[in-house]
C-alpha cells in the first residue's frame, strides 16, 4: 500500500519538467536563431556586392578618355567592399575599351557564397551582380 501511494506520488511530481521540455526546444531555437543569422550575413554581403558594382559604374561613366578604364573600375570595385574577400571576387567589364560618348558599359560581379548553419552548408552558389552605365 505504501509502495502505491509512493508510486502515485512521483507520477504527480512535474519537478524537472521544465529542464526537459527546455532541452527538447533548444536545438529547434538555436537551428532558427543562427539561421537568421547567417541570412542577415549573406543579405549584408550581397548589398556590398551590389553598392561596390554601383561605385565601379560611377568611375566607369567619367572613364571615356583613361587608357586604363577597366583596371580603375576593378580598382574601385576592390576598395569598395568591405565585407567580402576581394581575392574571389570575379569582376567583368563589357564592352572593353575604347569607349565612346553615349556607349552603354556593363560590370558584371559574381563571388561565391555559402549559407552554413552550424557547420552545414544549406544553400552555396555564385552571388551576382550587374550595373549598367552610359558613358558620359
Amino acid at each position: 500500500m505504501i509502495h502505491l501511494l509512493r508510486l502515485s506520488k512521483l507520477r504527480r511530481d512535474e519537478r524537472g519538467t521544465t529542464l526537459v521540455e527546455f532541452a527538447l526546444v533548444l536545438p529547434v531555437l538555436a537551428l532558427v536563431l543562427f539561421s537568421i543569422l547567417q541570412f542577415g550575413l549573406l543579405f549584408f554581403n550581397y548589398i556590398d556586392l551590389t553598392s561596390a558594382g554601383r561605385d565601379g559604374a560611377r568611375v566607369a561613366a567619367v572613364s571615356r578618355a583613361k587608357t586604363d578604364g577597366v583596371q580603375a573600375i576593378k580598382d574601385a570595385i576592390t576598395k569598395s567592399t568591405s565585407a567580402v574577400d576581394d581575392d574571389k571576387l570575379s569582376i567583368t567589364v563589357s564592352p572593353p575599351q575604347p569607349w565612346k560618348s553615349g556607349d552603354t558599359v556593363t560590370i558584371h560581379i559574381t563571388y561565391p557564397y555559402n549559407l552554413n548553419v552550424m557547420g552545414v552548408v544549406m544553400w552555396s552558389g555564385p552571388m551576382t551582380s550587374d550595373a549598367t552605365v552610359r558613358i558620359e
